[in-house]
């Protein structure tokens, strides 16, 4: 109803603000504009409220006696909007789709009523309806000031599959990393010992052919670090 009064421009009047003037013709024009404003009133009225205000004169009038009839309600739909986030509290075989489905409904609830929730208050609902067994995660969370409702959702979906997900999975998947990790320092030791083989070889080979030809010279053999195997480097080796 304001918002009508508001786009044809009476809302002034309806509220008081617009007094009526003392001259003519402004003071005939807003008995006009009042007038239209009470019929717009009126005609958005149910038998009861009518039953309110019939005896009244002007549309302000009007609108002071629907005000003082409905504001006691109101507040009281208010204080009983903010009791659902009293009790809001995500159960412990409950889906954080549901959870976050009913979130949603308790604060349009709130805010259709006049309820005011800023960004900061929305946060701290939510993390405030987490389970206990959610205690870390809400400290490290609660701390962010920066934090907005849709990144809260956003972590609150990844921590809830990080938690749902099987412990032989994670225990797979640690044993799988640690395979890795043996296979790689298992082969490496291999490839060191053999290198290091490889070279003795090679030395003793040398030093064989130094004494049959009586070089005074004594050349370094070339070994692979990644085979082990002689006769060409690392940046060469076919293996790779």
């Amino acid at each position: 109803m304001e918002l009508i009064l508001t786009r044809m421009n009476l809302i002034g009047i309806v509220k008081g603000a617009d007094k009526r003037p003392s001259t003519e013709p402004a003071a005939t024009q807003w008995k006009i504009n009042d007038l239209d404003a009470k019929t717009e009133i009126i005609m958005q009225l149910s038998d009861r409220q009518l039953d309110l205000v019939k005896h009244l004169e002007s549309s302000n009038e009007i609108w002071d006696a629907l005000k003082d009839h409905h504001e006691p309600s109101d507040r009281i739909t208010k204080v009983l909007s903010f009791q659902h986030f009293v009790t809001l509290e995500m159960k412990g075989d409950e889906s954080m789709d549901a959870f976050i489905h009913k979130y949603h409904i308790v604060c349009d609830g709130a805010e259709s009523v006049g309820n005011t929730l800023d960004e900061a208050m929305k946060v701290h609902i939510m993390l405030g309806a987490l389970p206990k067994s959610w205690s870390s995660f809400i400290v490290v969370n609660g701390a962010d000031t920066k934090l907005t409702l849709q990144n809260l959702i956003s972590k609150m979906k990844q921590e809830d599959l990080r938690r749902r997900r099987p412990q032989n999975v994670l225990d797979n998947s640690n044993m799988a990393m640690v395979a890795v990790v043996s296979y790689q320092h298992n082969r490496n030791k291999f490839n060191n010992q053999k290198y290091k083989k490889n070279k003795m070889i090679m030395q003793d080979r040398n030093k064989f052919q130094h004494q049959r030809s009586g070089a005074l010279t004594f050349s370094t053999p070339i070994i692979c670090r990644y085979c082990g195997k002689a006769g060409h480097m690392e940046r060469d080796c076919r293996r790779k």
